[in-house]
């Protein structure tokens, strides 16, 4: 049975600290008469992708305005300044992620650069596609080129965040970063999990130290969040990253894809996948063609006898392995270790992000790992990955920012003995 989701009920249900939180005004800037602390009187944030508001493989001012930080600074009641991407988007977020429509349309354009005007001071310092480094240095040798690159320029000018940030000379940051040194090896399209892609701990705490060290040297900030990296699994084996779909859940879906298909086997999965985790390219285009095989047997194209069964084989050039998944999880569980010591020796919070994943996780279809569905499904189209991931099944929804927001602000409270509430 398919439920209607109540967002509102549905936060405050799952975190106690979970706050209604208003939605940004329309201009770059979010100026709020009077901070609610004056710890809070130049906040700026700093991250990634999640943290810049991508939703469904896209950003645009819609997203941007559902990030996490712009509910964090309207509970701060302090200036914040947004560089707003013009609708629909650069790029534009999926409308249908199976049919590769976005909000648009064909006919949008592929970016459609900032809205204007472009502001004199910049609050929101978040970067898609960003790993640690990047938040000081766009140069270092030997680094691989984002899609993402042009948003450098597009959001921030082409300063770093630590640039902006000694323009501002804020009083709060808040950073989260290290996703991508991580799940960018996830990512690579010849060997998924691949583990030359993932920044070495040791490396990643130095970075993360240098940009740390650098911001103390401003020497206007009176505090500070370091926010974990999202856990990748829970302990059920569910992915809290969808994307990246549990083997065994493909295992699962043979069957019923056999069923609906009888008498055709246009599909096979192996038993390999039983501890594999396959990404969505690799098993969503495998799907794809495999139903294709079916439709041209079925439309008098392709005669039966010369159908030929698409194969999921979890080998390491198609699938993150065991050993490569654990290999994530030890190091994002080392990057978090790191975070917190320097959180500590700065006397800043550090707010870890597992305990809402793990409240979202028993709320069934928060978490649907791909293709955990049938095409009769209502939401196989709107909710995809479940209701609490954005339909790229990368990146959160305005659900999970809310919540994110929500359990942030105790954090902070519980480390500043502030007050800070919704607005």
């Amino acid at each position: 049975m398919i439920h209607r989701i109540d967002r509102g009920r549905l936060v405050r249900a799952l975190l106690v600290l979970a706050l209604p939180l208003a939605a940004a005004c329309k201009d770059d800037a979010l100026m709020p008469p009077t901070a609610a602390d004056p710890i809070f009187d130049r906040y700026v944030s700093m991250g990634n992708s999640l943290t810049a508001g991508f939703q469904s493989g896209g950003i645009n001012d819609s997203t941007q305005r559902e990030a996490y930080p712009v509910l964090l600074a309207q509970a701060m009641g302090t200036e914040f300044t947004v560089p707003f991407l013009a609708s629909p988007g650069c790029p534009a977020p999926y409308v249908n992620i199976f049919e590769q429509t976005r909000v648009g349309g064909a006919a949008a354009p592929p970016c459609a650069l900032r809205s204007a005007p472009t502001p004199v001071r910049i609050n929101q310092l978040a970067i898609p596609g960003a790993p640690v480094v990047e938040m000081f240095d766009y140069l270092t040798p030997g680094r691989i080129p984002s899609a993402y690159d042009p948003l450098k320029t597009l959001l921030l000018g082409g300063l770093t965040p630590l640039d902006w940030a000694r323009k501002v000379e804020p009083t709060f940051v808040s950073i989260a970063i290290g996703s991508n040194d991580l799940l960018g090896a996830g990512l690579d399209p010849s060997n998924p999990g691949n583990p030359a892609l993932v920044t070495p701990v040791a490396q990643y705490t130095a970075e993360l130290n240098d940009l740390l060290d650098s911001l103390e040297a401003i020497g206007t900030i009176q505090g500070g969040v370091l926010i974990g990296v999202q856990p990748i699994l829970f302990q059920s084996g569910v992915a809290s990253v969808p994307y990246f779909s549990p083997g065994a859940a493909w295992l699962q879906f043979e069957p019923v894809f056999d069923a609906m298909t009888a008498p055709l086997n246009a599909l096979d999965v192996s038993a390999a996948c039983a501890t594999a985790y396959v990404p969505f390219t690799v098993g969503g285009g495998a799907l794809a063609l495999a139903q294709a095989r079916v439709d041209s047997v079925l439309g008098g194209l392709l005669p039966p006898q010369n159908l030929v069964t698409v194969n999921i084989t979890c080998a390491d050039d198609q699938a993150i392995t065991a050993v490569e998944m654990q290999n994530l999880l030890a190091t994002a569980a080392a990057y978090n270790a790191a975070m917190q010591q320097a959180a500590t020796t700065r006397g800043w919070a550090y707010f870890d992000p597992a305990p809402v994943f793990a409240q979202m996780e028993g709320t069934a279809g928060a978490f649907r790992p791909f293709p955990a569905f049938l095409p009769t499904d209502p939401q196989h189209e709107a909710q995809p990955f479940g209701f609490a991931v954005s339909r790229d099944g990368l990146h959160w929804n305005a659900l999970m920012h809310d919540a994110i927001a929500a359990a942030l602000i105790a954090a902070i409270n519980a480390e500043y003995g502030t007050s800070l509430d919704a607005p």
